[in-house]
């Protein structure tokens, strides 16, 4: 999952699965951080249960996925993928410094 994976997200997909999708997501990464910080068979049930739940989600709504995008189709591993990734990463900020002087410059921002 990518960017224009979330741009798609946000343009194509009814109000009522972006929020169903936006609440999976945070559930499925609190899982997976948890199965990651865990030992034993602990950690082997957190990890299906990451698993389980991204991949019942996708079942559930994957016609109407589908219909919004062909993209959509296999979105659940690009998902897992994406969570296994950037689990901990918290933010990223841009910043950005305009030279006193130089105007032309600070156009090209």
């Amino acid at each position: 999952m990518d960017y224009y994976d979330e741009l798609k997200i946000q343009q194509k997909l009814p109000n009522l699965l972006k929020k169903q999708v936006k609440q999976k997501y945070q559930k499925a990464k609190k899982l997976y951080k948890q199965s990651v910080e865990s030992r034993g068979k602990v950690r082997k049930l957190l990890a299906a249960a990451f698993e389980e739940e991204i991949n019942s989600f996708y079942e559930f709504n994957e016609e109407t996925f589908k219909a919004c995008d062909p993209c959509f189709d296999k979105f659940n591993n690009k998902l897992k993928f994406f969570i296994q990734d950037h689990f901990h990463k918290k933010a990223v900020i841009i910043t950005s410094r305009v030279h006193p002087g130089e105007p032309q410059s600070s156009h090209m921002l």
